[in-house]
């Protein structure tokens, strides 16, 4: 657990982890340069487990969690943000798949989304399988960073580890290197309550994504993943284009987008035909449609139809899987319904955010 100016949160966090069904673990905690009370209520806790570590200078986040790691004596390592909450029996199941799957490197799991007072406001669902993660992690991150467990041997002594050069999307970036190399999954429990705070990057909003280094350090990890995965499938342009998944797609540009993106699709299920038999598969693909379609810039009625009606021709098993509330919604109100739509994410209800 890296904190920084984590007072607000980071008692009930270490409540969370200290209350686990599975006992055997030491909580490393890394305190890069706080400058409020954290130190003091980390050290009010007596369990031996805990181990308070300062960093010394200001490292950034991928520079306090490779120091954990570097400090860590556990076969498997836990992720944990200071201001989440993780469900008790969270490291029990994780410790049991890893040790059921050993080919699977890394595995995170579903999560409920609580606002600053700690209410559940939603549901935050992750594809499941390995052929899943795998697909969907070209375009966008297939974990909840906090939600992790993996292998000491594999992402720290082989892989090294977070790239520290990385001012964010830190985690996206080293699990496509496992991803690389090894099987990873999500488990379909909800074992994470993640808090949406005002400096969570999920709850952020569209501009604001759009300011500072992380469109650019996003569309060059996607252009990477592309390129690794499939080889020169795309152009350059193409490629960019398609860093905006995540972004937000010009509606000018949805048309192309799709077409690079089915074209992508088909190959990934020639290089695994596991994909056909998957039906978490088939959910990913129709909510990374449903996704793009919410995502248009400005939002078009047009655009997002074409989006639906090209899923269908292409994929025509994905009528069971798409999310058809929301596109009506989106269909019938355009751009008021999608509004509409975000503003549930702030009520206490139930509804999931595209995996």
């Amino acid at each position: 657990m890296a904190v920084h100016n984590a007072e607000r949160h980071v008692g009930q966090a270490i409540d969370s982890i200290l209350a686990q069904t599975f006992r055997d673990f030491e909580l490393i905690i890394v305190d890069d340069e706080s400058a409020d009370r954290t130190a003091d209520i980390v050290n009010r806790f007596s369990d031996s487990r805990v181990r308070y570590v300062p960093a010394g200078r200001h490292l950034g986040l991928p520079g306090a969690l490779n120091l954990g790691m570097s400090l860590a004596s556990g076969e498997l390592i836990a992720r944990h943000d200071h201001d989440d909450v993780s469900d008790p029996r969270r490291f029990e199941k994780q410790v049991q798949f890893l040790r059921a799957h050993p080919a699977s490197a890394l595995v995170g799991s579903r999560a409920w989304l609580i606002d600053e007072r700690g209410e559940r406001v939603g549901r935050l669902d992750r594809c499941l399988d390995d052929v899943s993660v795998r697909w969907y992690h070209v375009l966008d991150n297939s974990f909840v960073h906090s939600s992790v467990m993996f292998r000491q041997s594999v992402v720290w002594e082989e892989l090294g580890g977070y790239d520290a050069s990385l001012v964010s999307s830190e985690d996206y970036e080293l699990w496509a290197r496992v991803l690389q190399r090894y099987a990873a999954a999500n488990l379909p429990d909800r074992l994470l309550l993640y808090r949406l705070s005002p400096v969570s990057k999920m709850a952020a909003d569209e501009d604001a994504w759009e300011k500072g280094p992380f469109p650019e350090i996003l569309r060059s990890l996607v252009r990477r993943h592309i390129e690794t995965m499939f080889g020169d499938i795309a152009s350059d342009d193409e490629l960019r284009l398609m860093g905006g998944f995540v972004l937000g797609v010009p509606a000018r540009d949805a048309d192309r987008f799709l077409n690079v993106f089915w074209r992508l699709c088909s190959a990934y299920e020639r290089r695994f035909p596991a994909a056909l038999q998957s039906v978490d598969f088939q959910r990913t693909v129709a909510r990374q449609v449903d996704t793009f379609a919410a995502r248009l810039r400005p939002f078009s009625r047009r655009a997002a139809m074409r989006a639906y009606r090209q899923a269908l021709v292409a994929r025509p098993s994905l009528a069971t899987s798409l999310p058809w509330w929301r596109a009506a919604g989106r269909l019938t109100l355009g751009a008021s319904g999608r509004a509409g739509l975000a503003r549930l994410r702030r009520q206490p209800r139930a509804f999931s955010l595209a995996a």
